[in-house]
């Protein structure tokens, strides 16, 4: 039979009570005697049951005392019971607190880290690996390593490490990517973009499209040219306005054809952009130096193969250019939603080129972050995340 609490407490109640009746009458209190008494009483009902009082009887103030010591002594041992239960639970709660506190501290740490990396490097593209706890860390040949565990970006796509650590240079961490007898290494990323680049190509397709010349558009639209179908999988970079620049001033936008001499002309103060599809070089001619642009000098090297180029003009202004790509007005990202594909925004152009950008093939790599620094330890390194950019190379403005 289950003993509880209470019975407990009435039990050593009345052992007490035996006790003085038995130190009362002159009797030795033998613990047989005092034992066989206590086990007489119930002590499953409170120490007070009732009383019964005839109407008219003598008040009888002995015998109500004696009852408000009964009552008194059920309630002491309720409330007795009450507090070691609510001390119980307070303790469990405590020691439940304490066991996980330092598991939520870390997780708030860990998605510290995270929410502060994603904020920094959202324009570096996908992050498929962050680990803030737990590092796997091994030593050899003076350097510190942490197994990081597989990755697979995909064939042409761009790998950057992201290291966070206390005590240890960026210079000192390489991110190791080993495939077979293969390893391929890459610093932090930074201000030189380090990066490393998956061996492979995505595939890209090219799609035409025309707006009609009775269409009215004044939002964003729809781009369904022939054989293209849109997916969200897929990047979609939409060209519009071949051979045009644009005109964007305080109050005015507007596409600018080339002349037949092969020049734009613009006669009002404001700024003219426009891009590079797939050109190597640009050279330009202007009849006067523009106010502002996003190169120097009057060429351009190294391009990237969607540049875009922007010029600021405080009057009029002519320019030629010459170069082995193609001048489009505008250039944005295709936005693909229920199953289409669309143009941001408003545009006064009417011919558009689509290029279609799908992922490579994923390619496995054993991925390590190795530290030239023997003294490293796990503590001291916050983060480590890699980032995978799978986008349309872009020349920023």
């Amino acid at each position: 039979m289950a003993t509880y609490k209470d019975v407990l407490l009435k039990a050593a109640y009345y052992k007490e009570q035996v006790v003085k009746e038995l130190i009362k009458t002159g009797m030795y209190p033998d613990d047989r005697i005092i034992q066989d008494r206590v086990q007489r009483i119930d002590k499953f009902i409170a120490i007070f049951n009732h009383s019964s009082v005839k109407t008219g009887s003598l008040f009888d103030t002995e015998g109500f005392k004696k009852i408000l010591y009964y009552v008194y002594q059920d309630l002491g041992f309720l409330y007795k019971l009450l507090h070691e239960e609510a001390v119980r639970e307070y303790e469990y709660t405590r020691s439940y607190v304490d066991a996980h506190l330092k598991e939520l501290e870390d997780l708030a740490k860990r998605y510290r880290l995270r929410s502060k990396l994603e904020i920094d490097s959202t324009s570096l593209g996908e992050t498929i690996l962050f680990q803030s706890s737990g590092f796997s860390v091994f030593h050899r040949d003076n350097s510190t390593y942490v197994d990081l565990g597989v990755v697979e970006p995909r064939e042409g796509s761009k790998i950057a490490l992201l290291f966070d650590a206390n005590n240890i240079k960026a210079e000192e961490a390489l991110l190791g990517l080993e495939d077979g007898d293969t390893v391929h290494y890459t610093s932090p990323y930074n201000y030189m973009q380090d990066v490393f680049i998956v061996p492979g190509t995505p595939q890209t397709a090219s799609y035409n499209f025309e707006i009609e010349d009775d269409q009215i558009v004044n939002t964003s639209f729809e781009i369904s040219a022939e054989g293209l179908v849109p997916n969200q999988s897929n990047q979609y970079l939409i060209f519009g306005g071949p051979n045009q620049v644009a005109y964007r001033g305080n109050v005015k936008r507007s596409p600018i054809h080339k002349s037949d001499s092969n020049t734009f002309y613009v006669r009002e103060e404001g700024f003219i952009e426009f891009c590079i599809y797939k050109g190597t070089y640009a050279n330009f001619n202007f009849t006067r130096q523009p106010e502002g642009k996003n190169f120097k000098g009057n060429s351009i090297e190294d391009m990237k193969a969607y540049h875009s180029v922007v010029i600021k003009s405080e009057g009029e202004l002519a320019f030629s250019i010459a170069t082995d790509g193609e001048i489009f007005a505008v250039m944005k990202k295709g936005i693909v939603k229920s199953g289409k594909l669309l143009f941001p925004e408003q545009v006064d152009v009417r011919s558009f080129l689509v290029e279609e950008v799908m992922p490579g093939r994923k390619k496995r790599y054993n991925a390590f972050l190795k530290v030239i620094n023997n003294s490293a330890a796990p503590e001291s390194i916050n983060s480590v995340a890699i980032k995978e950019l799978i986008a349309l190379e872009v020349a920023q403005k």
